[in-house]
């Protein structure tokens, strides 16, 4: 069986550490999806994806031109407190909000 590629960090750690707590963000991997057809399974390398859920952001923000860095995609927006891994690794991010976040693979 294969293991989840995807972890959504949080950078107020208490949300991750208590999931009975009603403030917690909560998303399955059922509802990751591919954004071209907003149907889980595998993604192609620079894929879009989306992730739905709920409390997932503490704001809404889309990608800026002033976010770039050196003509880089960011691995977070600023202010949203997110930040999406997969196996360890930073991707970037590209809308988060509460309900939703839109990242690179």
């Amino acid at each position: 069986m294969a293991e989840p590629l995807l972890a959504l960090v949080f950078c107020t750690a208490v949300w991750a550490q208590t999931p009975a707590n009603s403030n917690a963000p909560f998303y399955t991997s059922a509802i990751v999806v591919d954004a071209a057809t907003n149907l889980p399974g595998a993604v192609a390398p620079n894929g879009l994806v989306s992730l739905y859920g709920s409390k997932l952001s503490f704001s809404t923000r889309a990608l800026q031109a002033q976010d770039l860095i050196a003509d880089a995609l960011p691995t977070a927006l600023a202010g949203t407190g997110v930040r999406v891994m997969i196996r360890a690794i930073a991707v970037p991010i590209l809308f988060v909000s509460p309900q939703q976040v839109n990242f690179l693979v």
